[in-house]
């Protein structure tokens, strides 16, 4: 023990030493300037000029640019000006990463001054008929290091701003003004994380070089489309105030919801708990129901097992171990289909026509076995194989949830909270779209995202008792609010009463159960405990053992029991006890033979090209 606390003691040791390490050296951006001139081809030369200040050793300098360009050059200058000639500067060496540019240059405890010039190729510039749109952001979230005392000027093809009309949408909180060439942005703190993005339209006739990218007239719409947009920004915060006394009542109301929901948690057995009654009403269950609480109201695979057992115990079907066909199986199970003239439900029947193929002289039967291909079939036999399985498999399960379904239909009640439960997606959905008319967003970006809600409200409410769509509605509306809305106090509280509802709503059960489902549910979980502890007797009883190692399976918990089992010398004499070992590979290693993967990729642009940060290295 003094071993283990001395290599603790060590290690966090070196941790430290490593985070100080890390500590030794730093650096600051203390001043940036950026002109970039919009050439007739609708290309634009860009000249920037970063002030480092270092302390400790560094090998150079980063730019990270997430647009098309070419010549990416580096100097070292000898002052902070921008209009100095790199005709008589020495290019530094520079290595593209991706979109990274590095900037070889040691620097040790010193203040220098680079250059960095390029030339934006695409994606920055759309002509129209009227006009030309400029759209832009020299840096954005991906920045990582504060920017002080920025200046950044954009100049039009014709270095005139006749016609042209600017915007600017910034995090940072700077200043735009419009120049007799186009614009220029300043502010004296750029915060890593900031985006700066600029929008200017000036005359298409200045594109003389470049053809149309959209044969349509622009102006007026983009200049009505941003006056709604600063209209919409400058109200905002009356907007969102008129709601902070319904926002934070909800927010506590949620919060005592919720410690009631967690104190008194509505589904909760609250009646005898001693281990004979939890063994009794285990083993008087329907095996198959057991599996589906088990699984927390779902079926798997081994929920064929599940139903295999159950029939067996209602004396549908009989069951015997024999040799496996398979030799690398040793034993198997053969199931025989012995009463016909049983009523069965809609799953069993589908049971009984996919598996029960097989006859001989005591009827139809099925062997577990006959699933597997020969060992010494191919991958693309057996993945066939598997396929085949598997549509069957969910076919079946499709049917075993309409009869579980229809069984429990009885032992489900709806109360006042399940009527919250139904209401609380509605009520996120209506705050939400509320921030979508007032929040200064395009239309375009209202449609989409409004459009995304009313999918997931309906899906929120056809499946109201999956959660899980619940909450990627939730994770919806609060990853898009963080990324797309300004987050003023109204609109913090609103994303912190919808996070609150959210929560509130998956501790609270759409459903109340009947106390025997109940005592059932809390049973299993007890079950499964007593199995994996062993202390799940075993008994003399053929019948009722068979009974325990079958809910043993059915629990996942086979292979702790029947290790118990098979040191009782009553086992000797129990020929018919199911093995663990062949119940779980039967259908699973079938099913899932290959088991099913994907790989997906995804990406989105932003409404503005550009982005990037700098940095050091």
């Amino acid at each position: 023990m003094k071993r283990s606390y001395i290599f603790i003691v060590f290690f966090l040791f070196l941790l430290l030493s490593a985070c100080s390490d890390s500590d030794d050296r730093s650096f600051t951006i203390d001043k940036v300037s950026i002109d970039a001139h919009i050439n007739e081809n609708g290309t634009i030369d860009v000249k920037e000029v970063f002030t480092y200040n270092f302390d400790g050793i560094f090998e150079g300098t980063t730019r990270t640019i997430k647009s098309d360009l070419s010549s990416f050059r580096a100097y070292l200058a000898n002052d902070t000006s921008i209009y100095q000639d790199t005709a008589f500067l020495d290019s530094l060496r520079v290595e593209k990463d991706d979109q990274t540019w590095k900037v070889y240059s040691d620097s040790e405890n010193e203040m220098k001054t680079f250059i960095y010039e390029y030339v934006i190729t695409s994606d920055s510039i759309t002509k129209y008929q009227d006009i030309g749109e400029f759209k832009y952001a020299f840096f954005d979230a991906s920045n990582e290091t504060d920017l002080h005392d920025v200046t950044i000027t954009v100049h039009t093809p014709h270095d005139s701003s006749q016609g042209m009309h600017s915007f600017l949408k910034d995090d940072a909180g700077g200043e735009l003004m419009e120049t007799a060439s186009g614009i220029e942005y300043t502010n004296s703190l750029v915060e890593k994380g900031d985006t700066v993005t600029f929008r200017m339209i000036f005359p298409s006739d200045q594109l003389v070089a470049m053809g149309v990218d959209r044969d349509k007239t622009m102006e007026s719409f983009i200049l009505e489309e941003e006056s709604k947009l600063s209209e919409r920004a400058s109200l905002l915060n009356d907007k969102t105030e008129s709601i902070l006394p319904f926002v934070y009542g909800g927010i506590i109301a949620c919060l005592l919801a919720l410690v009631i929901l967690i104190v008194v948690r509505p589904n909760r057995y609250r009646g005898a708990k001693d281990a004979d009654l939890i063994m009794h009403t285990v083993e008087e269950a329907d095996p198959l129901l057991l599996h589906y609480f088990h699984g927390i109201n779902r079926i798997s695979v081994a929920g064929l097992n599940a139903a295999l057992f159950s029939l067996r115990r209602q004396g549908i079907i009989s069951v015997k171990k024999v040799q496996s066909s398979v030799e690398v199986l040793g034993k198997t199970y053969c199931y025989t289909w012995e009463d016909e003239n049983a009523s069965l439900q809609e799953s069993d029947l589908f049971l009984k026509e996919w598996l029960f193929k097989e006859k001989d002289e005591s009827g139809h039967y099925f062997r577990l076995d006959s699933l597997t291909t020969n060992h010494n079939a191919t991958n693309k036999q057996k993945k066939a194989n598997s396929k085949k399985v598997k549509k069957s498999y969910k076919r079946w399960r499709k049917k075993a949830y309409r009869d579980l379904k229809h069984t429990l239909k009885k032992d489900k009640h709806i109360g006042l909270l399940s009527i919250f439960a139904l209401l609380a997606p509605v009520m996120i959905a209506l705050l939400y779209y509320y921030h979508l008319t007032i929040q200064p967003i395009r239309e375009g970006e209202q449609i989409i995202l409004t459009f995304i809600l009313l999918l997931f409200l309906g899906s929120s409410l056809l499946f109201r008792a999956k959660k899980s769509i619940l909450s990627m509605m939730y994770l919806y509306i609060m990853f898009s609010a963080l990324m797309l809305f300004n987050l003023d106090e109204g609109t913090i509280g609103s994303l912190f009463f919808i996070l609150a509802v959210g929560i509130t709503g998956l501790f609270m059960p759409f459903n109340y159960w009947s106390e025997e489902i109940k005592l059932l549910k809390f049973a299993g979980k007890q079950a499964e405990i007593m199995y994996k502890k062993k202390e799940y007797p075993v008994g003399d009883n053929e019948n009722l053992v068979q009974k325990r190692m079958e809910n043993a399976i059915v629990l996942k918990r086979g292979y702790w029991y029947q290790s118990k089992v098979y040191d009782n010398p009553a086992f000797q004499v129990m020929p018919e006890i199911p093995d663990a070992y062949i119940y779980t590979r039967s259908f699973d290693n079938v099913i899932h033979y290959y088991g099913d993967s994907s790989n997906s990729s995804g990406g989105s642009s932003g409404s503005s090209s550009g982005g990037g940060g700098a940095g050091a290295f």
